[in-house]
């Protein structure tokens, strides 16, 4: 208080006594809606020099008091006339979004650099600290990948990456860290006597030397209930059983992820990036006509599309011919319009080349590049990336030669082992006149050619009975080269 007691002494209090009444004869200055306080005050300062300090102090305190209102609405909060405007939310959203595309092209730039040589399973970005964690399939592929960058320099957005062995056998799963407890699985022996020999045998042995140590338990459950054979569940009594869920009900076969990633990272496809190795592997050292080879650019616009006819799905099953599929979105604003966002640049090249000019549904379809990069999320997007029945996922180059402007002939594969020629006819006929039809088998398994009468026909076929069920089981088409149908085509 020695201060304001100066004050006091001083004398000073008439001074601003004379201050706060001069302030207080001024006229009401009009309410206007962009009137700035703090500007006048600003402008006022050397008039009324305490009040003016006054203010400052003041009118720096944020206002505490709550509304009703807001207290229940975020949105009332977060963006007001008093906190964040409109503008200032949509640029922190882009700035956002700029820094997830950045972190997604990142992430497929380092998977671009690995999938020549094998399958990646599993992803980890140490973003922290500029590193990431990576695992193949198999051991080989490791090591080919790691002998191949000793004596190429690898980079990523102009900076050079360096790749060494890790001293984790294995990346650890979200669910192998759920609640501590590891993967978990049930088994089902026909006999009860087996069981009991599996549990006594393998009771506290590893799986691989040195980890994955068994802790075996009886469950509670007297029979088990499977519904689909996968990576997830088998019926081993039962082989005719589904891949997924029949009728394929709202995107779940589509859109369903296919694997699982590690603690912190995102859930990332895995599409077969190209470079200079994975095409020249793919194509046997010479490209198609017409393809560069270089093109950068991922989304593809679609028009003059019959909107009546076509779906997500169905655009789909055609551009998954080429390569795997990012996400989809029909524009509402135009019907017969839609982007297509592909793997990779090369993909998208691919699915520009062979499908300018097929006919689809009496349409004629356009397929250029688009000018966005990449399509955003949101409400009417449809997500593909984690899809299951993506093709490019494995055996890329294999894919890449079977890739080919739309045929009359169309291959089916995955049937089922008693699918019979008039089974497959009746499901395929109402989309227009068959020629023929064989029946085969390869390696144990059985697969068709379809011929059509004309390619337009063949093509709506295959993008409406793709991915479809017949007989118990998910069959798979795609365009074959053949010109006819041979007794001996295989």
């Amino acid at each position: 208080m020695t201060g304001f007691d100066d004050y006091v002494n001083n004398g000073d209090c008439a001074v601003v006594a004379d201050e706060l009444y001069s302030y207080l004869d001024e006229k009401v200055i009009p309410r206007m809606e962009d009137f700035n306080i703090l500007s006048w005050w600003k402008t006022n300062a050397n008039m009324y020099p305490t009040l003016a300090r006054i203010a400052r102090d003041i009118l720096a305190i944020p206002i505490t008091t709550v509304a009703s209102e807001s207290a229940f609405s975020t949105s009332g909060r977060v963006v007001s006339p008093h906190r964040l405007k409109s503008e200032a939310i949509s640029q922190f959203a882009t700035y956002l979004e700029e820094e997830q595309d950045e972190q997604d092209e990142q992430e497929n730039d380092l998977l671009q650099l690995f999938q020549p040589f094998g399958v990646i399973t599993k992803l980890v970005m140490l973003r922290a600290k500029n590193q990431a964690l990576l695992q193949m399939q198999d051991v080989p592929s490791a090591i080919n990948a790691l002998q191949f960058y000793t004596n190429v320099q690898p980079t990523i957005r102009g900076r050079n990456v360096y790749v060494q062995f890790s001293s984790h056998q294995e990346l650890t799963t979200m669910e192998q860290n759920a609640q501590g407890r590891g993967f978990q699985a049930l088994i089902q022996y026909q006999l009860r006597p087996s069981a009991v020999v599996a549990r006594s045998s393998l009771q506290g042995r590893n799986i691989y030397d040195g980890c994955c140590q068994l802790d075996i338990q009886f469950s509670n459950l007297d029979e088990l209930q499977v519904n689909y054979n996968n990576e997830r569940s088998r019926d081993f009594t039962n082989p005719n059983l589904p891949a997924e869920q029949k009728g394929r009900p709202s995107q779940s076969g589509y859109s369903e992820a296919g694997g699982m990633y590690a603690p912190g990272a995102r859930a990332v496809a895995f599409p077969q990036m190209a470079n200079a190795a994975a095409i020249a592997a793919a194509f046997g050292g010479g490209l198609p006509p017409g393809i560069t080879g270089t093109n950068d650019r991922c989304t593809v616009l679609v028009s003059n599309l019959n909107s009546d006819r076509i779906d997500e799905d169905k655009l789909f099953n055609l551009f998954s011919l080429y390569g795997n599929i990012i996400r989809i979105k029909l524009l509402r604003n135009k019907p017969d319009h839609a982007l297509v966002q592909m793997g990779d640049g090369f993909q998208a090249e691919l699915a520009v080349h062979f499908l300018k000019g097929a006919l689809l549904f009496g349409k004629r379809l356009e397929v250029n590049f688009s000018k966005h990069p990449n399509i955003t999320q949101g409400a009417d997007t449809h997500e593909y990336m984690n899809s299951n029945l993506n093709r490019f996922n494995r055996n890329a180059a294999k894919n890449y030669r079977y890739c080919c402007s739309p045929t009359k002939m169309i291959h089916l594969s995955t049937l089922p082992q008693d699918v019979t020629e008039e089974e497959i006819v009746s499901h395929l006929e109402e989309h227009g006149s068959i020629v023929n039809t064989k029946l085969f088998e390869m390696n144990g398994k059985k697969q068709a050619l379809v011929l059509f009468e004309t390619e337009e026909q063949a093509t709506e076929a295959l993008v409406c009975k793709h991915a479809s069920s017949l007989g118990g089981s998910i069959i798979r088409i795609s365009f074959s080269q053949l010109q006819s149908i041979r007794e001996n085509s295989q």
